[in-house]
């Protein structure tokens, strides 16, 4: 789903929403609902959108509007460790934060959002305590990953809740909920090289094996 630019551009041609409907052939109708809601974008509604971008003389991508970027951070977990000479599973004994949720808050860019709610703010705070630093010490500003599982889906297809997922692959309802709305780096998450390159342990390409059904074939 996406939003339109229509209103604005329109505008700026010195045409209202209805003329911009008439001189573009397209019903008064699907022009409004283009201009005020969320659209998909379909076979028609791609061959509207090249109509109406041909008579405001703009390219079609700038009648879409740009999705705003949701702040998240980069945690400096695995820079921190190094400093300590300790390892993440020491990290997780020592904070008592699952080794899973460890491994993830050291790897993956975690929505701002997300970090401000409960428990994961409080596992945020355990492992800079841990770190003997503050939680805002190991945060910097990144960009989220293009890439989200379809975890929930998937799960559904089985006849399966996220809470069955936590009990089959036994790691905690929280570390399955970032895995489950929160996009993730992919080449972390499946690329051997990439996770002994960071020294991370190989849970996470684990958890995501034992989902499909194979062996873990980090080692």
């Amino acid at each position: 789903m996406v939003n339109l630019r229509i209103r604005d551009l329109a505008a700026a041609k010195g045409l209202t929403v209805s003329e911009l409907s008439e001189v573009s052939g397209i019903s008064s109708e699907t022009m409004m609902k283009y201009a005020t809601e969320s659209v998909e974008i379909t076979e028609e509604t791609t061959a509207n959108l090249i109509k109406i971008a041909e008579k405001l003389d703009v390219p079609v991508m700038k009648l879409i509007k740009p999705v705003a970027k949701q702040a998240a951070f980069k945690l400096t977990i695995i820079e921190k460790t190094k400093q300590k000479n300790i390892t993440l599973e020491q990290l997780s004994e020592k904070s008592g934060v699952h080794l899973a949720l460890v491994a993830f808050y050291s790897t993956q860019v975690i929505s701002k959002e997300k970090l401000a709610e409960e428990p994961y703010q409080t596992y945020l705070i355990k492992i800079s305590e841990a770190l003997e630093c503050k939680s805002e010490d190991l945060k910097v500003a990144a960009d989220l990953p293009a890439t989200r599982l379809r975890l929930e889906e998937m799960a559904q297809e089985k006849g399966l809740s996220l809470e069955d997922v936590s009990r089959f692959t036994e790691t905690p309802r929280e570390f399955v909920d970032l895995m489950a709305t929160q996009p993730v780096n992919i080449n972390l998450l499946l690329n051997n090289s990439a996770i002994k390159r960071v020294n991370v342990p190989c849970v996470l390409r684990c958890w995501i094996d034992k989902i499909l059904g194979r062996v873990c074939s980090c080692d």
